[in-house]
């Protein structure tokens, strides 16, 4: 019969001695790729991945989905300008960019 392990080692968190800085930096440059990427599906350069992709963000957004982009962009500029005071990013900013695209999608959708 096998022995159990006495002692279990215990595994700390994948990003966890990075700072708060570098975690907002990687999360700036993952949306800026994925702006880049939905920009390129749109565009019809993203191969058959960018193709399915402009189709869902086509089917969720309708003509919104050129918002997509953008919005992107607004949650990079989010990240990379945070608070002075804690140096995280500031809930308000995101909640703002989030409702800017919702209202600028529904403007779009019922105008169509």
């Amino acid at each position: 019969m096998a022995k159990k392990r006495s002692s279990q080692t215990k595994r700390e968190p994948l990003f966890d001695d990075l700072t708060p800085q570098a975690k907002q930096g990687i999360g700036a440059v993952a949306l800026l790729v994925v702006a880049l990427f939905f920009t390129l599906s749109s565009l019809g350069f993203a191969g058959v991945v960018g193709d399915m992709t402009h189709a869902a963000l086509r089917y969720l957004f309708g003509f919104g989905f050129v918002l997509a982009p953008a919005a992107c962009l607004l949650y990079v500029v989010a990240l990379l300008r945070p608070r002075a005071d804690t140096g995280k990013t500031s809930l308000s900013k995101i909640v703002g960019d989030r409702t800017a695209f919702s209202v600028i999608t529904w403007a779009l959708y019922t105008l169509q």
